[in-house]
């Protein structure tokens, strides 16, 4: 079985070579059957992602969003036990036309080798809060 921070980077590949339809394919790899996915998107759209099924719901909405998405200069840093930040520069095109160019930072949460949480954003102080609120133990994940 592979370590956190590998398992962790062979998504981030899999994610930059066949997108979230790739990761859908190989979601038992990745992730547990009750993972709770909570990209940005999540906020804009007021959803949740749990699980194969939302996953799949996310693939499609992140479809809808997004007519391009490239990601480079990967990260990815223990922080605690079983749990992992990644940040990377991310370039993308809404379908809207509108660009997105800016640092994702994400935070994973591991559970028995599989990420049971991700949590997303742009905003870095967003992201140092989310972090620290995990790690004194307020947002249990």
């Amino acid at each position: 079985m592979p370590s956190p921070r590998e398992l962790l980077l062979e998504f981030w590949n899999v994610w930059s070579t066949d997108g979230a339809v790739g990761v859908l394919h190989r979601y038992d790899q990745f992730f547990t059957h009750d993972m709770d996915w909570r990209p940005p998107i999540a906020g804009m759209l007021g959803t949740e992602y749990v699980g194969r099924e939302g996953w799949a719901r996310y693939v499609s909405d992140f479809g809808d969003i997004f007519a391009s998405f490239e990601s480079e200069d990967l990260e990815v840093k223990e922080v605690a036990a079983e749990l992992f930040t990644a940040r990377a520069r991310v370039r993308a095109t809404a379908s809207s036309g509108e660009t997105l160019d800016a640092v994702l930072f994400v935070i994973a949460r591991f559970r028995d080798g599989l990420i049971s949480y991700g949590w997303g954003t742009y905003d870095d102080q967003a992201a140092e809060t989310m972090l620290a609120a995990i790690l004194d133990g307020e947002v249990g994940v």
